[in-house]
C-alpha cells in the first residue's frame, strides 16, 4: 500500500531526493521545511514533496500542545535533560526525525477512559453507590466500597473492583445529582437554575432586548512594539424571551450610549 502524505508540522517529506523535516505551512500550495539538522529553511510546493517511506518504520506522536497539563510538560523537560547526552544514539529515533522536545510527552492510552468490568459489577457499584452514597447522611466513600466488596462476595464475583475504581466511579458524579438526591430536586433547582422572572412587555421573542457590556479577558498590543494598550469590551445583545444572543460586538472604547446607538445603527442590536 502507497505511503500516505502527511503536512502536518514535525513530519517528514522527500523533495528533489533528499529528506525533510515540516516546520510550518505557508500557504494552502507550500510548506516550509528544513533538512534533519540543518537551520536553513525551504519553501517546497506541495505538488512536489513526496511521502517519506522511512517515516512509517517510527512514527512520532504529536500532541496538541494547548491541552498539555504543566506537570507533564515538566516531566517531559526531566526526561530531556537525563536523556540528552543519549539523543544521537539510534535508540532515540523518535526525536532525530522531529527534533521536539514533545516526543518525551507520555502517549495517553487509546483505551482510556472505557470501562471493563463486567456488566454485573458495573450495576452492583451503581446500586451501592444509590444506596449508600447519594443519600442524607453522606457517608464516606469507604462505605461504599464496603458495600461492594459485601455484594460481590455475595454473588460469588471473585474479581472485586479496585478501591480506586470505585472513587472514580463517585468523582464523576455531578454537584447537582448529589444534592438532588441528598436535599431534594427544590434545593438542587434553587441553586443550579436561573431565577425565572418577568420582564415586562417580553411575551414573546424578538419582543425585548436588553444589552450587556463586558470587559474581556484578554489584552491588546500595538503591532509593531507589543506594548499592552488596553483590555476591550465585550458588548452582547440578548432577547429577553428566548435569552438568546442577537448579536454581538468587540470595541476597544469603554461601553457608553454612544457605542450602542452605533450597535444599533450597524445592525448589531
Amino acid at each position: 500500500m502507497a505511503a500516505s502524505l502527511k503536512l502536518l508540522p514535525g513530519s517528514t517529506v522527500r523533495w528533489r531526493g533528499r529528506r525533510y523535516l515540516i516546520v510550518d505551512y505557508e500557504s494552502l500550495d507550500a510548506i516550509i521545511a528544513r533538512q534533519p539538522g540543518k537551520r536553513r529553511l525551504e519553501r517546497i510546493p506541495v505538488n512536489e514533496a513526496a511521502p517519506d517511506h522511512a517515516s512509517h518504520i517510527v512514527s512520532a506522536w504529536t500532541p496538541d500542545l494547548a491541552s498539555v497539563p504543566e506537570e507533564a510538560w515538566q516531566k517531559a523537560v526531566k526526561r530531556f535533560k537525563i536523556l540528552k547526552s543519549l539523543l544521537n544514539m539510534d535508540g532515540l529515533e523518535n526525536y532525530g526525525r522531529s527534533e521536539r522536545l514533545s516526543v518525551f510527552l507520555r502517549k495517553e492510552r487509546s483505551d482510556r477512559g472505557a470501562r471493563r468490568l463486567s456488566n454485573k459489577v458495573e450495576k452492583i457499584i451503581d446500586a451501592a453507590i444509590k444506596k449508600i452514597y447519594l443519600t442524607a447522611e453522606r457517608p464516606d466513600v469507604a462505605a461504599v466500597v464496603e458495600e461492594v466488596n459485601l455484594q460481590c462476595f455475595n454473588s460469588k464475583i471473585k474479581g472485586k473492583p479496585a478501591p480506586n475504581t470505585i472513587r472514580a466511579r463517585v468523582s464523576v458524579l455531578s454537584d447537582r445529582l448529589k444534592l438532588e438526591k441528598r436535599e431534594g430536586r427544590k434545593r438542587a433547582a434553587e441553586k443550579y437554575e436561573p431565577l425565572k422572572g418577568h420582564f415586562p412587555g417580553a411575551d414573546c421573542p424578538l419582543a425585548v432586548a436588553q444589552i450587556d457590556h463586558t470587559p474581556m479577558d484578554v489584552i491588546v498590543v500595538d503591532e509593531e512594539h507589543r506594548q499592552p494598550i488596553q483590555r476591550p469590551s465585550l458588548t452582547v445583545v440578548i432577547d429577553v424571551y428566548s435569552r438568546m444572543v442577537l448579536g454581538f460586538a468587540i470595541y476597544l472604547e469603554k461601553p457608553s450610549a454612544f457605542t450602542a446607538a452605533r450597535d444599533r445603527a450597524r445592525g448589531i442590536a
